[in-house]
């Protein structure tokens, strides 16, 4: 079970509902029309009203049960949360669940596609106890004719466990749909807006991890993203670079998408971050998946925009890096190197500012030019306060010494 033919054919043999990729060929008012294509889009989880309960109730949860209505004698039944031995790393993937519920039970094939990579990675793709682990279009095939054949014969009062129907839906269609195609970073913020952005993610993703408590566990891309953006924090709060390091000991390597657009140096990012990769065969997967959208996609308009123009590979490349704290992003084949960001801008000078000086009194007067309360002996008291709130600044932060009045 590989083709996009017989992915379809088992979601409709399972009875789940599922949305492809659509676009407009033909001629415009002679025989233009909407054509399928062999691409996923979207998904309607094939969960009950009970599943959702075990799904989005919290494994935190005191006791971790919930009042589920009463049977046909009047005995409370309760439903117990399902959950995939989940710990901080994964509550990530409860908030997406929480999120399709909100929708309605409806969810993209991005959507559903990030879940499942990111619980396929989490106990390794040799479990057998990881529904998410990958199949080979023969498992896939046994496990879908499984599934049917157990539905249609299990006792009442059984069900079907919620991720395990969740992880054969995300087996059926995450070889076809349209991945996002990443872009590098963009240089065309204001240097101070940039660093405040640097600074406020950062600070957020820290301050979740419940302060420097980050494991560096994580997969490769979240690793590589993790490991960036501690360089790029280094250089505005250097006190915590001691704990920086103790944080990412050890480089991280692997395969990066380079966005050709921006440069043969610049590696593309996406929703979860720099794309780095473990190998060069994941690189590979989804520029073929890339390619795939291309060649289903015949109508200039309908194909999505980073899409158009030109071949994925004129877009989207591939090299080998390394990224550590110390040195950020570094090639380990010959090529273009990342570009230099901006350096920093000279300071601005403040329009007030008539004449440069280092008498903090004779700066305040500049500055005091013009204001409604200038005068001293009209306003002594206003004067007073002002100029000392300046003098105050300006010994706090030891730009200049006080000189008096």
């Amino acid at each position: 079970m590989k083709t996009f033919a017989e992915r379809k054919g088992a979601l409709e043999r399972l009875g789940w509902d599922y949305t492809v990729e659509r676009e407009y060929r033909g001629k415009p008012g002679v025989d233009r029309r909407e054509h399928d294509m062999e691409l996923f889009s979207g998904i309607t989880l094939p969960l009950t009203a009970k599943d959702w309960c075990r799904l989005c109730m919290s494994h935190e949860s005191r006791p971790a049960v919930l009042e589920a209505g009463t049977d046909d004698e009047g005995k409370r039944l309760y439903e117990s949360n399902e959950n995939v031995g989940w710990d901080d790393d994964l509550k990530v993937v409860q908030r997406k669940v929480n999120e399709w519920f909100y929708d309605g039970g409806r969810t993209s094939i991005t959507s559903l596609v990030e879940v499942g990579d990111v619980l396929r990675g989490h106990r390794g793709e040799d479990s057998e106890q990881n529904a998410f682990a990958t199949r080979t279009p023969e498992q896939l095939a046994e496990a879908v004719n499984s599934y049917i054949e157990y539905r249609d014969k299990m006792p009442e009062g059984t069900y079907l466990p919620a991720w395990g129907k969740i992880a054969l839906m995300y087996h059926l269609v995450r070889d076809h749909y349209t991945p996002e195609v990443p872009e590098a970073a963009h240089e065309n913020y204001p240097e101070i807006e940039a660093a405040f952005h640097t600074v406020g993610s950062m600070s957020w993703a820290l301050g979740v991890r419940e302060l420097f408590g980050f494991s560096g566990d994580g997969d490769t891309q979240e690793s590589a993203t993790f490991t960036m953006m501690l360089a790029r924090y280094v250089p505005g709060l250097r006190i915590i670079y001691q704990r920086i390091s103790e944080l990412v000991p050890e480089p991280v390597e692997g395969w990066a998408l380079i966005d050709r657009n921006a440069g043969d140096g610049e590696v593309a990012e996406n929703g979860s971050g720099l794309c780095v990769f473990s190998t060069k065969a994941d690189c590979e997967h989804l520029i073929r998946m890339w390619e795939q959208t291309q060649d289903e996609h015949e109508d200039d308009v309908c194909t999505p925009r980073k899409l158009r123009d030109k071949p994925i590979r004129e877009r989207i490349g591939i090299r080998a890096v390394r990224i550590s704290a110390e040195k950020g992003i570094e090639f380990l084949d010959d090529g273009a190197e990342p570009k230099v960001r901006p350096p920093v801008k000279p300071e601005r000078r403040p329009q007030w500012l008539k004449e440069p000086m280092e008498s903090t009194s004779g700066l305040f007067e500049q500055w005091i030019d013009g204001k409604i309360w200038k005068d001293r002996d009209q306003y002594p008291g206003q004067y007073e306060a002002a100029f000392q709130a300046w003098e105050d600044a300006a010994a706090f932060f030891g730009e200049r010494k006080p000189s008096g009045g």
